[in-house]
């Protein structure tokens, strides 16, 4: 069996600071493990700009190695959005959208929809643009056994009903209904609670009984849409060449003095650095690069500002983003043997641009 994926929309940094609050290694583990990787502005910004939408992607292409066409989705921060929003994320290749809030229609709700003929419900501050190919998730709004209307995102504990009963009762109105997908909507600060936790995960195992039930990413979505095939056919098409591998990730607060290694799913350290007993780089009792090591002084760490390159750590390059610049890893970096002087060389390259297309496709 597959494991469950899911879709990250991804913000990075602190909208009014630029502190980057996103670790470009877990982001990485995630894509690794084929879990979709989609964007939700730079500095969690609404409405986005341009800019705002292409900053985030870059920085994941950069320091996550997502390829760029692989970033195909998109969410407004706070679901507020202009007129012009799905028209910039069409303009920048993207190939969905998942933003706009909606309401059953006859009691049915809505599926994906792309935007061939515009917007087919009521939208506010959408437009009526026509983007050919462009897809719409739309987040159905969802309600209690009793009827009453709940947060899509991240729905409460009230009136009595935890959160497997909200989507349960959810589930059965589209399981019974129109069976237009039921999108699990979550921040993460959501499962920090145990009984969500524990409330989610029954009703994902409760579901899974059912053979015609899966859960996939809004790009598998977006696939199933273009070329639909009966629920028996899903293993082989939509969920085919699945990713059993365990996921790795590094340290909680990263290597500190080195780089993680996906391959070996550890820190590889920098000169005279060594793997302390928390999986960082330190340098204490690092007996096999020469000695008791000694911490760098007066140089920045990864993700910490810069001028130039001779401002970062050993191993450390200052890549700019445009409005800042931080120190990042230098992958054309060679430690230096134990004893040796320590010089450090940097490579920059380009940055890569983001290509723009007027007719963009899924896949």
């Amino acid at each position: 069996q597959c494991p469950i994926l899911s879709t990250f929309y991804t913000s990075i940094a602190d909208g009014q600071s630029n502190q980057v609050l996103t670790t470009s290694e877990i982001v990485q583990a995630l894509y690794d493990a084929d879990h979709e990787i989609a964007t939700h502005t730079y500095g969690h910004t609404a409405p986005p700009t341009s800019q705002h939408i292409n900053d985030a992607r870059r920085w994941i292409v950069n320091n996550s190695e997502v390829p760029i066409d692989q970033i195909r989705g998109f969410r407004t921060p706070y679901l507020l959005n202009d007129e012009n929003t799905f028209q910039r994320l069409y303009d920048l290749g993207f190939t969905y959208d998942s933003t706009r809030t909606t309401q059953p229609k006859n009691g049915q709700h809505l599926w994906p929809y792309t935007m061939d003929h515009g917007i087919p419900h009521s939208c506010t501050n959408c437009g009526n643009k026509k983007l050919k190919g462009f897809f719409e998730i739309p987040m159905n709004n969802m309600r209690d056994w009793d009827g009453q209307l709940i947060s899509t995102m991240d729905p409460p504990t009230q009136n009595g009903y935890d959160g497997y009963d909200n989507y349960m009762a959810n589930f059965m109105e589209h399981y019974c209904g129109s069976k237009a997908p039921l999108g699990i909507f979550l921040h993460a600060a959501w499962l920090y609670t145990e009984a969500n936790e524990a409330a989610l995960y029954q009703f994902m195992q409760d579901v899974l009984e059912l053979d015609d039930v899966y859960f996939i990413t809004n790009h598998q979505l977006t696939e199933y849409m273009k070329n639909p095939v009966e629920a028996s056919q899903v293993p082989q098409t939509v969920l085919k060449n699945c990713n059993k591998n365990r996921m790795c990730f590094p340290p909680a607060a990263g290597c500190v003095y080195g780089t993680f290694s996906f391959q070996n799913c550890a820190c590889e350290c920098f000169a005279s650095a060594c793997v302390q007993s928390n999986g960082q780089c330190g340098y204490s009792g690092c007996s096999d690069t020469g000695g008791e090591g000694n911490a760098p002084s007066g140089c920045a760490n990864d993700y910490e500002s810069c001028n130039a390159n001779d401002d970062c750590c050993a191993g450390l390059y200052c890549e700019d983003f445009g409005n800042y610049q931080q120190c990042r890893p230098d992958a054309n970096y060679t430690a230096p043997p134990p004893g040796s002087s320590t010089t450090t060389t940097t490579t920059t390259t380009d940055t890569p641009q983001p290509s723009s297309t007027t007719d963009p496709n899924a896949g």
